[in-house]
């Protein structure tokens, strides 16, 4: 009667374990799948390739490795149309655990550093509101005695701990007496808040808005510079990505492959394709959550995500940071790195950049910023219009030159990040109110769909270096997931030896 219970409880024991360790998918590709090839895709596949986990699979939906990190071919040059510098780049008496992007090139070596040159700051000219008025000295003036002060102040704020959140606008106006009026002091404000958010400072939240720490001050008050991409030969900065760390298993990297609907569950995650289902034990989408709140909307998800995690997506926004490119038959701008514009309507045109300067054979290309809401206004109305008011611009900074008279404007590029399905705009943002709690919902694992990007990333949210860390973080998350799961099997087998030995006994 022993052998015949133990016998029966082997029987269950093994159909238990059969069970718990069969997938609902139907068939397993992989063990981990990654949803993007952008940077934090690549440097989630390149930990668990350094790991040891080498059966993996990128899926990306465009003909490129890069994500939002991108070059194009524009007027004979390379231009970089996605993240074209580098925030903060060491010292000598930097804290290096904050550079994690330069650290790849220096001191490790690990990838070679694109071709590139430190931002000059003081090579500025400002002109006022469509006019060829220098208020360079002005605008200084103002960001030195008035603007930089006051957002000192809110960055201490920022990064205090007990204080309830509000918008970087209104920690101004509580805490501060910055409050731009005319057209300069909105210049200002543009140059020292949207530059980098890319959205004005009432749309941002005070705490997220606290400089990255490869941003944070030294004791002298300095920080640390800017390093400007400019390769020409396939080293631009996604180079860095496609060609450096993604190099050992690029093989393992599938473009063209959009994914449309993914389903997931405790067992195991499965992507639709245009040519069939893709099924890995793991899963890490790497979406933008400006692609996030579509997909949660059409319902892609399948079961659709938790409440609180849908929440916790359509919480967060996309900002729009964009750099058009314009190509004339002959220069007529001013031999600076940066011609700032104080328009009467703040933030309309507020950056033009000779990059060409910047370049080979120096080919007559400027860009022109614009930040939202007029990036998202340009994204959507007709190239024609957008060329217009760049004439009507230079035309007002430039009227009696005989260079500009004489220019003819051959070609323009507007980058379309804010109505591309892939992208859905720059970079995230993060509006009043939201904070780490949001966070890290959105960067909870469902099942064994696992979230990465620059979102989830604390002190680099809106960065490239965010996207970077996300990715390792996501993938070792993975990796702890994974080996409880190996260990799982030999315990199993070992009891099930030992009611073997049990029954044999008996």
């Amino acid at each position: 009667m022993a052998v015949v219970v133990v016998s029966v409880l082997l029987v269950q024991f093994v159909a238990a374990a059969v069970v718990t360790a069969a997938p609902t998918c139907k068939e397993i590709d992989t063990d981990v799948l990654i949803l993007g090839a952008g940077m934090s895709g690549i440097s989630a596949a390149k930990t668990l390739y350094d790991n040891g986990t080498k059966d993996f699979m990128v899926l990306e939906a465009t003909d490129r490795i890069g994500g939002r990190i991108r070059d194009e071919g524009f007027g004979g040059a390379r231009v970089e149309t996605g993240v074209y510098l580098l925030q903060g780049v060491p010292t000598e008496d930097s804290n290096r655990k904050n550079y994690p992007i330069w650290n790849l090139f220096e001191p490790s070596g690990t990838c070679e550093k694109p071709e590139g040159q430190f931002a000059d700051y003081e090579s500025v000219l400002v002109y006022r509101n469509l006019t060829d008025v220098d208020v360079t000295d002005e605008f200084f003036d103002i960001f030195d005695t008035a603007y930089d002060p006051a957002n000192s102040i809110i960055t201490s704020k920022s990064l205090a701990n007990g204080d309830s959140d509000v918008s970087a606008r209104e920690a101004f106006e509580m805490y501060t007496d910055w409050n731009p009026t005319n057209d300069t002091e909105n210049l200002v404000d543009w140059y020292g808040f949207d530059y980098c958010f890319a959205k004005p400072p009432e749309d941002v939240s005070l705490f997220s808005s606290r400089p990255p720490l490869a941003y944070q001050a030294r004791e002298d008050g300095s920080i640390d510079g800017d390093y400007l991409f400019t390769g020409q030969n396939g080293d631009g900065f996604a180079s860095v990505v496609s060609d450096c760390l993604a190099k050992d298993f690029i093989s393992s990297v599938k473009l063209n492959t959009e994914v449309t609907q993914v389903s997931w569950s405790d067992e195991c995650v499965c992507a639709k394709t245009q040519e069939r289902d893709i099924c890995g034990r793991y899963a890490i989408i790497t979406f933008s959550v400006g692609v996030l709140q579509e997909w949660v909307k059409e319902n892609k998800f399948d079961p659709q995500l938790p409440q609180d995690k849908v929440d916790a997506i359509n919480a967060f926004g996309m900002a729009t940071y964009l750099r058009m490119f314009a190509k004339f038959s002959t220069p007529f701008w001013d031999d600076v790195e940066y011609i700032l514009h104080a328009d009467e309507q703040r933030g309309r045109f507020p950056l033009i950049e000779p990059v060409g300067r910047l370049l080979p054979n120096m080919p007559n290309i400027i860009s022109i910023t614009a930040s939202d809401p007029q990036s998202t206004s340009i994204s959507t109305k007709p190239e024609s219009q957008t060329r217009e008011e760049i004439i009507e611009l230079l035309e007002g900074i430039y009227p009696d030159n005989l260079n500009f008279t004489n220019a003819t404007l051959e070609d323009l590029l507007i980058p379309d990040w804010y109505t591309n399905p892939y992208y859905r705009g720059a970079f995230s943002s993060t509006p009043p109110g939201v904070g780490e709690e949001e966070r890290t919902i959105l960067g909870r694992p469902e099942g064994r769909l696992y979230f990465s990007g620059e979102t989830v990333n604390s002190n680099y949210t809106h960065l490239v270096q965010g996207a970077y860390l996300a990715g390792i973080d996501t993938a070792n998350e993975i990796l702890s997931a994974s080996a409880g799961q190996v260990l799982l099997v030999p315990l199993q087998c070992l009891f099930l030896l030992l009611l073997v030995a049990t029954a044999a006994l008996l």
